[in-house]
């Protein structure tokens, strides 16, 4: 909604500027669900990152994710879906390590969502991924305790 809403769209970009926080430090998810034509998307992404956000195309590999999509939406990062680790960590690596090198051959961060454990995390670095997140590291907390957490994923894995 805020995408396709200009006025949302500057509101939202002007309160980070009112409380003082840094938009380079935050990302944008982009749940990519085909209500909002591409042709609005491509703008409102543009002016999130002329501002400094970040920009992540989200549950890459569940069906609402297009690849036409992708290859045309300036995105920094893609998250690929639980779904593709959940059939890798079953044995069958192939589609998530296809859904990787696609992302990185188009020049963005793959993302991989999901991880739970230690052996799903080994398995993402020997595919290549970039980064992942899941509840091995956080369960999803509400805003008001979020300081408690760093932003800087290095505080957390000194290497991926």
């Amino acid at each position: 909604y805020m995408l396709n809403n200009p006025e949302t769209l500057n509101e939202f970009i002007n309160d980070f500027h009112i409380v003082d926080l840094p938009p380079a430090r935050f990302c944008i998810e982009i749940t990519e669900d085909g209500d909002i034509p591409t042709e609005h998307l491509i703008p409102a992404i543009e002016i999130l990152r002329t501002h400094g956000f970040s920009i992540s195309m989200d549950d890459f590999g569940t069906g609402y994710s297009s690849l036409g999509r992708l290859s045309v939406l300036p995105v920094d990062s893609v998250k690929i879906d639980r779904s593709l680790l959940l059939t890798a960590s079953g044995g069958n690596k192939a589609i998530l390590e296809s859904a990787i090198t696609l992302v990185k051959r188009l020049g963005v961060s793959s993302v991989i969502e999901g991880v739970e454990t230690m052996e799903q995390l080994n398995l993402c670095k020997s595919l290549g991924a970039d980064s992942v997140q899941g509840y091995l590291f956080s369960k999803p907390v509400h805003a008001k305790h979020a300081t408690k957490f760093s932003l800087y994923a290095a505080d957390i894995v000194t290497e991926f």
